[in-house]
């Protein structure tokens, strides 16, 4: 019996063993292909052409108008819902006024 609890602990001790390496290697594979991707990402940056450059500046420019024009719109809408209920807050105030004037 101390035979066979000896031979499962040194089977399980392989075990780990074995699977620490499977994990590490894997570990190296997965590094090893992030930097490749992440060289072939910087050479693609890299090669992008000065017309490609351009092109994305431009695009990134309109995007940024057409937000700035969102924003502004909610802004002016914001500011107009603001001033209608001040004026209902003031037709009421002189509504008010004028009831008691009488």
């Amino acid at each position: 019996q101390a035979a066979a609890l000896t031979r499962a602990t040194a089977e399980h001790k392989d075990m780990h063993r074995h699977m620490t390496y499977m994990k590490a290697r894997e570990d190296e594979m997965m590094r090893r292909k992030k930097v490749e991707d992440d060289i072939i990402i910087s050479d693609r940056r890299f090669e992008m052409t000065q017309a490609q450059k351009e092109s994305l500046a431009r695009q990134q420019k309109e995007e940024f108008q057409v937000r700035a024009a969102e924003v502004h719109r909610r802004v002016k809408s914001r500011e107009a819902e603001v001033m209608a209920f001040k004026q209902v807050q003031q037709d009421k105030y002189e509504a008010k006024r004028e009831r008691a004037e009488w």
